[in-house]
């Protein structure tokens, strides 16, 4: 049983990994930047290395990367430029970059950027190679077994600066948003 805040993301982590089905021994994970940040912060290479994924096969979406013809568990930030990438990873000239796709975001994808997402997976056929879509709600970085940090030098001048009242509003719903994450009201209609 979890006795910290990091063993509980520890944990998180290594079950999302766990769970995905692959039909080779090895699995690929793939991250964005802000992810790998929250991932690391959790997680040893050791302790992946057990659920079969090789320090090799932990990449970077932000970077080129070479095809594998294996399912790829991707743990990403809810954010345009994510889903971006994640779909051309699908949907490039040479074929995908890997056989299917498990798809983890760290919080809720906002309303505005599940409809893009949905319309892109749609539009481009893309959708036939996402196995999973699941949200895992760790939006924070842990730095020690009971202090963790939200990862944004910016909310601070927002909240208390000269900016306007509906800026810091905004500001607290998502600070809000990742301290409890909890799922936004949305419809997958």
């Amino acid at each position: 049983m979890p006795t910290n805040i990091v063993d509980v993301l520890k944990k998180r982590f290594l079950e999302t990994i766990k769970a995905a089905p692959s039909s080779s021994r090895w699995k690929i994970v793939v991250v964005d930047s802000q992810s790998l940040k929250i991932f690391s912060a959790a997680c040893k290479m050791s302790d992946i290395w057990e659920e079969s994924v090789s320090v090799e096969t932990v990449e970077n979406i932000e970077r080129t990367r070479q095809p594998y013809p294996l399912d790829a568990i991707y743990i990403l930030t809810p954010c345009q430029d994510s889903i971006s990438r994640l779909v051309d990873d699908f949907q490039r000239k040479a074929g995908p970059l890997y056989a299917a796709a498990h798809v983890h975001f760290t919080g809720a994808l906002d309303n505005i950027v599940f409809q893009d997402f949905n319309r892109r997976l749609r539009v481009t056929g893309v959708s036939k190679s996402i196995q999973t879509l699941k949200e895992i709600y760790c939006e924070f970085i842990v730095l020690e077994s009971a202090v963790f940090t939200l990862d944004n030098p910016h909310s601070f001048f927002t909240l208390f600066g000269p900016d306007d009242k509906n800026e810091a509003d905004a500001e607290v719903q998502r600070i809000a948003k990742q301290v409890s994450s909890s799922p936004p009201n949305y419809s997958f209609g």
